[in-house]
């Protein structure tokens, strides 16, 4: 019986007496710096995000640059047209006074005499 206690004894004093894992060694488990490390990656995490928001706020800059930019291009283009626009209708108006005020017309083929030097 006492071979059989002290086996028992023996086994018992094997399983109580582990060697502490590396996570316990490190002290992982200890609150503060579960804590600590916790909070060092949630800042670590904000500061990336940030930098990030600041990239696409930049990019997002950039590209409002680029359609304004683009704007005032086709603003210079549209008023380019409008002026072309009035100078083009000038012909019609003239014409149209000359028939009204002065009775002007086109003149027939038998009307038109060649002019020769």
């Amino acid at each position: 019986m006492r071979a059989n206690r002290r086996i028992e004894t023996d086994l018992s004093y094997s399983r109580t007496s582990r060697s502490p894992k590396l996570i316990e060694q490190i002290g992982l488990f200890d609150t503060t710096t579960f804590a600590f490390l916790l909070l060092v990656f949630f800042a670590s995490a904000s500061g990336i995000s940030v930098i990030r928001a600041t990239h696409d706020y930049r990019h997002l800059f950039i590209s409002l640059q680029e359609a304004r930019e683009h704007s005032n291009q086709l603003g210079v283009i549209w008023g380019q047209l409008l002026i072309e626009q009035s100078t083009f209708g000038v012909d019609g108006r003239i014409e149209q006074k000359a028939v009204e005020l002065l009775e002007m017309r086109v003149p027939a083929v038998e009307e038109i005499v060649m002019a020769k030097f």
